[in-house]
């Protein structure tokens, strides 16, 4: 019982910490005096979207024995959700900083190996290259979401969306470079032997092989799990303008 009321009461500080967030994208559109504007209400549209009070009143809305079970009886997933929200920039940086450890990796592994796999010379080229872009990338979005002390100014929203082309066109580069990657490493994979005296024309250092091998891979997979949440939170996006089409008024 008493976690049922606290309950109500976080979601009803949710519901209306975003009560002024627009409803519909049309209005974040409409609303919008220029491109720095709409970047920022697209922003707080989107966060109400995935917010666990918009999700959790659609289920109950939609499916309230769902929804009531697993609000009421999963406790841990409201305190993973709070503990997210509470410390979400430092599991962000946390994240970011396991990234650049897996970058640095590829570098030293490619460059120490550069001279090592015969079949495809531009398999350690690649590793090279990738580890170099997603340092960048690391760089620019620890930036990004690195705590301010309270009597700093705050980042101006043109610097943030400066920041955001940057990450824009690194993206874009590793991107591309992946595809490159994907041909490389793909392509070698019937030919490839780790045996440098049985095959010479054929032979790669196995542990930079697989490096790039799981890196092309992990890439792919994130880039699909990417996908996966963009369609998420359209859907979302399509489901609550549908059900409130009076939320605006």
């Amino acid at each position: 019982m008493l976690f049922a009321h606290s309950q109500q009461q976080y979601f009803s500080a949710s519901a209306a910490s975003t009560k002024k967030s627009y409803s519909k994208l049309a209005e974040v559109y409409s609303n919008s005096g220029d491109t720095v504007e709409f970047v920022h209400n697209f922003g707080d549209y989107c966060s109400t979207l995935v917010s666990p009070c918009t999700i959790y009143s659609h289920f109950l809305i939609h499916f309230p024995s769902v929804a009531k079970y697993f609000f009421i009886h999963a406790y841990f997933i409201e305190v993973i959700i709070i503990v997210f929200i509470v410390y979400f920039a430092d599991i962000w940086i946390l994240l970011l900083s396991m990234l650049g450890i897996w970058a640095v990796i590829l570098i030293l592994i490619g460059s120490f190996n550069i001279h090592f796999c015969h079949v495809q010379p531009m398999i350690p080229i690649y590793l090279i290259v990738a580890g170099s872009l997603l340092i960048v990338f690391v760089s620019v979005s620890i930036y990004n979401v690195w705590p301010m002390p309270d009597n700093v100014r705050p980042v101006s929203l043109s610097t943030t969306l400066a920041c955001r082309a940057i990450q824009a066109l690194i993206l874009l580069g590793i991107t591309v470079w992946l595809i490159l990657g994907c041909i490389w490493t793909y392509g070698a994979r019937q030919y490839v032997h780790f045996q440098d005296a049985m095959f010479e024309m054929h032979y790669c250092d196995s542990t930079t092989y697989w490096v790039a091998f799981i890196n092309a891979t992990l890439h792919l997979a994130f880039i699909a799990i990417g996908v996966l949440l963009i369609a998420i939170i359209l859907a979302l996006g399509v489901w609550k303008e549908t059900d409130m089409p009076d939320a605006s008024v």
